[in-house]
C-alpha cells in the first residue's frame, strides 16, 4: 500500500466510522419519536377518553340524584342525558384509540356494563315519574352497585393502560441507552482508528 492509499485509508476508515455512529444515531431517535406518537395516538389518547367516561359517570350519577330529589327539574334531565351522550362519544373514542391493543380487553366487557347501569338509571327514573316512594331506594340499593361494577371496570382499564405504558417507556430508555453507547463506542473507536492511522504515517 503506497503513501497515498494509506492516507486515504486514515480519512476514510474514521469518516466511515463517525458516518456509521451518527446514522445509528438518527435511526435510536427516529425509533423513539415514532413510539411516542403511538403513545399519543394510543394510550395516552385511550386514557384521555376513559377518565372522560369516568367523569361523566360520576356526572350521571349526581344528576339521577337532582332528578330523583327534585322531579320537576328539567335541567337535572339535560344534564343526565348530556352525560350519557358524551359517555357514549368518549367510549367511542377511546376504542378507536385503542384498536387492536393487547391492553384493550377490559373495553369489551363496558358495554354490558353500561347496558346493565342505563337500564337500571331508567328503571328509576319511571319511578320518579310515577311518584313511587321507593325511588330513591332504588337509586341507592340498584343504580349505585350498577355504577360501582362500571367504575370498577374502567379503572381497571385505566390500570392496564398505564401499566403497559410503563413497560413500553422502560423499554424505550433500555433501547436508547443501548443504542446511545454503540454511537459513542463506534465515534470513540473512530478516534483510535483516526490516532493510530495518524501515527503510523508519521513514522513512514
Amino acid at each position: 500500500m503506497n503513501f497515498k492509499q494509506k492516507l486515504a485509508a486514515s480519512v476514510l476508515l474514521p469518516l466511515t466510522l463517525f458516518l456509521l455512529a451518527l446514522l445509528v444515531s438518527i435511526w435510536g431517535q427516529i425509533r423513539i419519536e415514532d413510539r411516542f406518537a403511538s403513545y399519543l395516538k394510543s394510550e395516552a389518547a385511550a386514557a384521555k377518553q376513559l377518565h372522560a367516561m369516568y367523569a361523566q359517570g360520576l356526572q350521571m350519577g349526581q344528576a339521577l340524584r337532582n332528578i330523583a330529589l327534585n322531579p320537576a327539574d328539567q335541567q337535572g334531565r339535560n344534564n343526565l342525558e348530556a352525560a350519557q351522550k358524551a359517555y357514549t362519544s368518549a367510549y367511542e373514542l377511546a376504542v378507536s384509540a385503542a384498536g387492536d391493543e393487547p391492553w384493550a380487553a377490559e373495553l369489551k366487557k363496558l358495554p354490558a356494563l353500561r347496558a346493565t347501569h342505563a337500564a337500571i338509571q331508567d328503571k328509576v327514573l319511571a319511578m320518579i315519574a310515577a311518584n313511587d316512594p321507593q325511588a330513591l331506594t332504588a337509586l341507592k340499593t340498584l343504580e349505585t352497585p350498577a355504577w360501582r361494577a362500571l367504575r370498577q371496570a374502567m379503572l381497571d382499564q385505566i390500570k392496564a393502560v398505564d401499566q403497559f405504558a410503563d413497560v413500553q417507556l422502560q423499554d424505550n430508555t433500555r433501547q436508547a441507552a443501548t443504542l446511545r453507547n454503540v454511537s459513542l463506542g463506534l465515534m470513540a473507536f473512530a478516534a483510535l482508528v483516526a490516532v493510530v492511522t495518524m501515527v503510523h504515517l508519521m513514522k513512514v
